[in-house]
């Protein structure tokens, strides 16, 4: 799903609902079929909260930034904290390299769907190998 999203982010800067709806019951799946339903849930809200208080700060994540990462709270639980972190850095290093790279480069807003993607999978990743991320 990060694939598909991040393709579609990075081409139309808009991430679909209709992906975001098939996340969030994925991860409900996931984390319900485990047991862990509440698990899921404050993940979810963790994931929307924290992702609405950014857009409200920084006025740059967009209204799909907040979903998805409502939807990597139910995949992840209160990693999703990790995710926003991995993401927002790598995102940082990003735009400095950018602005180095050609100064007026800032001027155009790159999507931050590709990064959710990429800090969710590490962040998976690094779960699935018993390391403790949150």
């Amino acid at each position: 799903m990060g694939i598909v999203v991040s393709v579609v982010d990075w081409r139309t800067r808009r991430i679909p609902n209709r992906w975001m709806l098939g996340g969030a019951l994925f991860g409900v799946l996931v984390q319900g079929g485990r047991g862990h339903w509440a698990l899921a849930v404050w993940g979810g809200l963790l994931g929307l909260l924290i992702a609405i208080a950014a857009r409200a700060i920084t006025h740059g994540l967009g209204l799909g930034d907040v979903k998805y990462f409502g939807v990597v709270g139910l995949t992840l639980g209160p990693s999703v904290l990790a995710v926003l972190a991995g993401a927002a850095g790598g995102a940082a290093v990003f735009g400095l390299i950018r602005r180095v790279w050609d100064p007026r480069a800032l001027r155009d807003p790159y999507p931050f769907g590709p990064w959710i993607a990429g800090a969710s999978v590490l962040v998976a990743l690094a779960a699935a190998r018993g390391h403790p991320v949150f």
